[in-house]
């Protein structure tokens, strides 16, 4: 309970940080500018980009919206969400897995067909696939999701012989780790959730708060006109930093964790299927059918051309001999 409220604390102090922030920002600027000449060192072509930029009006929005989240949230939630963010944003290695969520599952459902049906064939005549599950690990350029819950899945339930557990205790497990996978996504996308409608919110409050600030400034001295654009700009600038916040990088990025949460269950449905009929020890051309419907149609007819011809090779063999 105490790492609770801690939480709550530390987001209210952050939220009450960038009010005072805000409050004080004509002079935090002013004194910025004055240091390092910011305003001469700027192109004439980026002034009205600079122009529209206010200091105080971001720190209100995003640090509120950062103090909101980590008032509601555990710190280890909110952390997760902002790497998540940060892969999105940047456009690093590690950030393709997210901007290519539809092409890097599809290749990685092919690989989990091509894996399931080469151990069907042995599982079918009763022969013990651990070897080939070493191989698979060693030599063949997997997803890490196939490396890290498909292999293990078969290492740790399709044990050859006896000790190998029921088929309905593989479903409750593998059932349970499902659960968990979906559990933590949603972990993430309830924070992404929260965010896109705390930004714009802010936006408001600073609206408001500009406009307090404003309607408080003595406009009736000569040089009032002055003290009335900070004011102003808080009043106008919070929204349109909010909306954009939201709808720019908040709302894309859900989007995005949606569509990967689906992709995510799409193949982990694919594993489990493929568990459970390696257990059941069904024909190989069956298994290959069955998970036919879980690849995208282009993906399908080279997949089953590919079994045709490995199907063919094998009867080939057998009149051969």
């Amino acid at each position: 309970m105490q790492k609770k409220m801690s939480n709550v604390y530390i987001g209210i102090l952050i939220i009450f940080i960038c009010f005072f922030i805000t409050l004080y920002s004509d002079q935090i600027r002013g004194s910025i500018e004055n240091t390092f000449g910011l305003s001469q060192m700027i192109p004439n072509a980026l002034l009205p980009i600079w122009n529209i930029l206010d200091f105080a009006a971001v720190v209100f929005v995003v640090g509120g919206t950062i103090g909101s989240t980590i008032a509601g949230f555990p710190l280890k939630m909110v952390w997760k969400a902002f790497r998540y963010l940060f892969k999105y944003v940047l456009p690093v290695k590690f950030s393709k897995d997210i901007h290519g969520v539809n092409t890097n599952f599809n290749k990685e459902k092919y690989q989990i067909h091509q894996i399931a049906f080469d151990l069907a064939k042995k599982r079918h005549k009763r022969e013990s696939i651990q070897a080939d599950i070493t191989y698979f690990r060693s030599s063949f350029e997997l997803s890490p999701m196939c490396e890290s819950v498909l292999l293990e899945w078969l290492s740790v339930y399709l044990i050859d012989g006896d000790s190998e557990p029921a088929k309905e205790k593989i479903e409750e497990m593998i059932g349970a780790e499902i659960a968990h996978i979906e559990a933590r996504a949603n972990e993430d996308l309830e924070v992404l959730e929260f965010m896109t409608q705390a930004s714009p919110a802010f936006g408001i409050a600073g609206t408001v708060t500009g406009l307090v600030l404003l309607l408080r400034s003595d406009v009736m001295d000569i040089g009032a006109i002055e003290t009335l654009v900070q004011p102003m700009s808080i009043a106008l600038l919070t929204t349109l930093y909010g909306v954009m916040l939201s709808n720019v990088l908040f709302n894309p990025a859900l989007a995005k964790r949606t569509q990967l949460k689906a992709a995510v269950t799409h193949s982990l449905a694919m594993m489990r299927d493929t568990l459970i009929y390696l257990k059941e020890r069904r024909h190989p051309n069956d298994i290959s059918d069955l998970l036919l419907g879980y690849l995208p149609a282009d993906l399908q007819a080279k997949r089953k051309a590919e079994v045709d011809v490995d199907v063919v090779k094998q009867y080939s063999s057998i009149f051969s001999s």
